[in-house]
């Protein structure tokens, strides 16, 4: 699956090198970057990724600072074996393979989902391609033209004039427009997961894979995948 998912100039973050567990995060350094998952309120997971060895401190224009709280530090916590760890909030679990460098989802009961099957920096940007399987549809990102279901095209974050990139004017393929909301929902008839990018540099969503999704931003990429109930 990674070999032929990934593409030549996507450079792998490359091997698991160090765990670090610390009290509100767990951060994996690769040869060439590192992966935080931290447990974050509403039984959520942050996930940040890097090209760099070091993540610089947590920052967020979008998401006001709050502790967690102690139930879902109670109810979480960090296991490993030979091959991966796992991060669990509430009923989320964060599964880290080691190798190749791998990052998946799931609910306490049910099969995993936004499973990574390419993990790497393309230039000065850091590139996540996740699974997209049969039946899925994918929802959100705000104010972008078109049709509901955003799978099948390409859309970019940049808040930008429309005029000026678009001089025909609004239409279904107007991209990118004035305001960015890079969050979005996968859906199906079993469940559904949302991501939202937590990132002020420019981002660009690829949905136009046959049975993958990409999104890729600049030299750090964060991510909150919500967590609710499989079907709903």
């Amino acid at each position: 699956m990674w070999a032929r998912h990934m593409t030549s100039n996507l450079k792998p973050l490359g091997d698991f090198q160090l765990l670090t567990n610390h009290d509100d995060r767990v951060v994996a350094t690769a040869s060439r970057g590192a992966i935080e998952i931290a447990p974050t309120p509403g039984g959520t997971l942050r996930m940040r990724l890097s090209h760099r060895k070091r993540l610089p401190k947590y920052h967020s224009l979008t998401v006001l600072p709050s502790p967690v709280p102690r139930s879902s530090r109670d109810g979480g916590g960090v296991g490993g074996r030979g091959g991966g760890f796992s991060v669990v909030n509430g009923n989320l679990k964060a599964q880290l393979q080691f190798d190749p460098l791998a990052l998946s989802f799931s609910f306490k009961r049910g099969p995993a989902f936004a499973v990574d099957v390419a993990l790497g920096a393309r230039d000065e940007q850091i590139v996540v391609r996740k699974m997209l399987n049969p039946g899925e549809h994918i929802y959100g990102l705000g104010e972008k033209t078109g049709w509901l279901d955003k799978r099948g095209r390409k859309y970019k974050m940049r808040n930008s004039d429309v005029w000026l990139e678009n001089p025909a004017g609004i239409g279904n393929a107007t991209d990118p427009l004035y305001a960015s909301f890079p969050v979005f929902v996968v859906h199906s008839a079993n469940g559904s997961y949302g991501i939202f990018v937590d990132n002020a540099e420019f981002v660009e969503f690829d949905f136009t894979g046959d049975d993958w999704y990409e999104s890729a931003t600049g030299c750090l990429l964060g991510t909150r995948n919500d967590s609710g109930n499989p079907g709903s």
